[in-house]
Parts: C-alpha cells; sequence; structure tokens
C-alpha cells in the first residue's frame, strides 16, 4: 500500500479514537468531498478510501452511512480517472 493509501487508514484510526460523535460531525464533510470533481483524483481517491477503513473502525455505529455514500462510491466506480474504483467494487462485493 503507498503512502497515499496509508492516509485514509490512519485518518480512519484518528476519527475512531475521537468516537462517534466526531463521525457524525464528519461525515458530511467527507461524503461531500468524495463526490467533489473539481479535485485531483487521487485527493478524492484517499476520501473514497476511508469508505472501506470507517466501517471497519466504527461496526455498527457506521451503518447509518452505507446507504448515503453508495452515490459517491457508484460515481467513483464509473470514473476513468479513479484509481480506488477497484478497490470500492472489490471491498463492496
Amino acid at each position: 500500500m503507498s503512502l497515499v493509501g496509508n492516509v485514509p487508514v490512519g485518518l480512519s484510526e484518528v476519527v475512531g479514537g475521537l468516537g462517534v460523535e466526531k463521525l457524525h460531525s464528519l461525515m458530511p464533510d467527507i461524503m461531500q468531498t468524495a463526490t467533489r470533481t473539481d479535485i485531483s483524483p487521487h485527493v478524492r481517491d484517499g476520501y473514497i478510501m476511508m469508505f472501506i477503513y470507517l466501517p471497519v473502525v466504527f461496526t455498527d455505529d457506521f451503518l447509518p452511512y452505507v446507504g448515503p455514500i453508495i452515490p459517491a462510491i457508484l460515481k467513483v466506480s464509473t470514473s476513468s480517472t479513479s484509481s480506488s474504483s477497484h478497490i470500492l467494487v472489490n471491498a463492496v462485493c
């Protein structure tokens, strides 16, 4: 895993350490940034990859976000510039 791939893991762990309330306050921004098209693909991929690691950290507390993140996952999975789309498809399936 590259350094870029490690950042979402570490950030997810940090958010986990801050608690579920911090997750609730950050998720709107994470979901919004994950779907932005005016940022570099590698930056967007980092946010998208958090959707893989946050559920591991927060388990059942992440369940309310499963439905809302699906549009972002579908959007990135159809993007030819996204390097994480194959990772997300495998993670979801």
